[in-house]
């Protein structure tokens, strides 16, 4: 279903909090879907991921390398420009 593929794009991609997700398919779809039915949905789709990890062989790997994980000291700068850009996006 797209709605549900709107959703783990949104939470994942996005980052975006429930009620977040529940506003932007109500511009898209004109619809809100449940706290439940999104929480639900997330929780299906980590318990699959769950399964596939699980499947992985990781005891060959020895290093590994940061990523923007660990990039947390640019935080406030990050947060800064995503203000400025916002500023930017007229109201709808």
């Amino acid at each position: 279903m797209d709605m549900d593929k709107a959703i783990l794009s949104l939470a994942l991609d996005a980052h975006a909090p429930m009620d977040g997700i529940q506003r932007v398919l109500n511009r898209i779809y004109g619809t809100s879907p449940s706290i439940g039915y999104i929480s639900t949905l997330l929780n299906r789709a980590g318990a699959f991921a769950e399964q596939i990890t699980q499947t992985i062989p990781l005891h060959g790997i020895s290093q590994g390398a940061n990523d923007e994980i660990f990039d947390a000291g640019n935080l406030q700068s990050k947060r800064k420009k995503l203000a400025e850009y916002r500023a930017k996006i007229p109201a709808m």
